[in-house]
């Protein structure tokens, strides 16, 4: 449950109004995970609502009509924080992590979207290079697809990015579900020296 009187990292405290904030839309659809809120979702408490978001709910809109379920990774808006360095961040992901599983919990979402390096480590538990990777995926453990795309504020920094962006976004939200691939193998756990 959303917990408004958050302590679980620093970012509450840098917050200026919404500590922990609430994701929005409806269950049964495609959840989309952003990384963090800026200041116009802090301001008005709603994910997904600032430059960056009013894009790409426009952008959404000409691709996908059906529910959704908009969230973030990290809750609480970072400030200028998130210049800091990559353990530093996981660390404040991680502390947000269990109100993200909630979240998926809660949606029953049929795929999640992505938008960013730490909205994918906050739902598969790994940094991902997203623009390394276009089209990526993966899977939660329950066989739901998570799709990868960029943060949609890289987006509208660049206009080579914003093309592949867009391509993306209908991608990831129009095919056919993939399939998972069997993983199959032998792993032998070393937990002593004498197993080793």
């Amino acid at each position: 449950e959303v917990n408004h009187h958050c302590d679980r990292c620093s970012f509450s405290l840098k917050a200026e109004k919404t500590i922990c904030m609430n994701p929005e839309g409806s269950p049964g659809g495609i959840l989309f995970v952003a990384e963090h809120p800026g200041r116009d979702e802090d301001r008005l408490g709603r994910p997904l609502i600032g430059k960056s978001g009013r894009y790409f709910r426009l952008v959404l809109k000409q691709f996908y009509d059906g529910p959704i379920a908009l969230t973030n990774a990290i809750a609480c808006s970072p400030g200028q924080e998130m210049k800091l360095v990559r353990a530093s961040v996981l660390k404040h992901v991680d502390a947000c992590r269990p109100y993200l599983a909630a979240t998926v919990e809660e949606v029953q979402p049929t795929r999640v979207v992505a938008l960013g390096v730490w909205a994918a480590y906050s739902i598969l538990g790994r940094a991902v290079p997203i623009q390394s990777c276009r089209r990526g995926y993966g899977f939660l453990s329950d066989g739901t697809p998570v799709f990868l795309l960029v943060n949609p504020a890289a987006a509208l920094r660049n206009r080579f990015v914003r093309q592949a962006f867009e391509e993306d976004l209908k991608w990831a939200v129009t095919c056919p579900i993939p399939k998972r691939h069997e993983l199959r193998g032998v792993v032998r756990l070393i937990e002593s020296r004498e197993d080793a």
